[in-house]
């Protein structure tokens, strides 16, 4: 898939979705993790913990995921892609979403990384590629989670006092169908909510994969089909929710998940804040460039 090596990114070897449970990875304050290595994941920042399962389809796959943390570690930033870039263009692409959230790291507002992103799906479409992003930004003081989405399936929402999964809010009705093979989205097309979690509150983010699969009859999943699964699920904790989804869609086709590269975010509220020596750090972290936690398989 890659035609030259990402700088300052480590080589990991592929792997394949495994069900046991993840290794906690270690984000610190001031630095971006991620890339489009395979493997399952769990970061714990203030107020927010996130599960992320990540596995490649083969060549042609153009998965892509990257989470940040401010200095003080009250914002945290995650991007979400599916990307169908031109020929040799996804090292390019990539390296600079990267950089787009290194360089907004410490802004609690997500604008400027919008725009920044639209200017990196315009530099795609000039390529010749294509693609979908969702991008969220989690502000632990005030558990306000905003999210813009250019053209990925819409966000999912688990409401714990409700006991009820529903469409994040802003996004498209259950019974739309996106798709990655679409030109550069206008921007009417890129949707935004915001809101509160509560506590324990859960909010799913997936890529095309899952609405690419089928049901046992061969019919293509949809959203609302989607969330009826979920509900079906019962009260699991995040990872083998996670686990579970997938294994049951792997096992009812056998194509499923094996076309596209299939990456899924599951983050939930927690009552955690930002420690007292972070705070305290923070403004000297400011005077030290971003930390790079990023990697990528060949």
């Amino acid at each position: 898939m890659l035609t030259r090596e990402l700088p300052k990114l480590s080589l990991t070897p592929m792997t394949t979705f495994d069900a046991s449970p993840p290794p906690v990875d270690r984000l610190r304050c001031m630095e971006v993790w991620g890339g489009n290595s395979p493997g399952e994941h769990e970061l714990s920042r203030p107020g927010l913990d996130l599960w992320l399962s990540a596995r490649a389809s083969g060549p042609e796959g153009g998965g892509l995921h990257f989470v940040s943390s401010c200095a003080s570690g009250r914002i945290t930033r995650f991007l979400l892609a599916d990307l169908v870039p031109g020929r040799g263009a996804f090292v390019d692409i990539a390296a600079k979403f990267r950089e787009l959230l290194k360089k907004h790291v410490n802004r609690i507002q997500q604008g400027g990384c919008e725009s920044g992103m639209r200017r990196v799906l315009e530099d795609s479409a000039d390529q010749g590629g294509c693609g979908a992003v969702m991008m969220a930004t989690y502000f632990a003081p005030n558990r306000r989670l905003t999210v813009c989405n250019a053209g990925h399936p819409p966000p999912l929402l688990y409401r714990a006092a409700l006991r009820e999964w529903s469409l994040f809010p802003a996004s498209a009705s259950a019974d739309t169908k996106t798709t990655v093979d679409e030109p550069l989205l206008e921007s009417g097309e890129y949707q935004r909510g915001s809101l509160q979690l509560g506590p324990d509150d859960r909010v799913l983010f997936y890529g095309e994969s899952l609405l690419e699969c089928r049901t046992s009859d061969g019919m293509p999943l949809s959203v609302a089909e989607l969330l009826n699964r979920l509900r079906g699920l019962g009260p699991l904790d995040p990872q083998r929710q996670v686990a579970k989804l997938l294994a049951d869609l792997e096992r009812e086709h056998e194509d499923n998940l094996k076309q596209m590269d299939t990456t899924v975010i599951l983050c939930k509220h927690a009552a955690r804040r930002s420690t007292l020596r972070d705070n305290l750090l923070a403004p000297l972290r400011l005077m030290l460039p971003v930390g790079d936690k990023t990697r990528f398989s060949s």
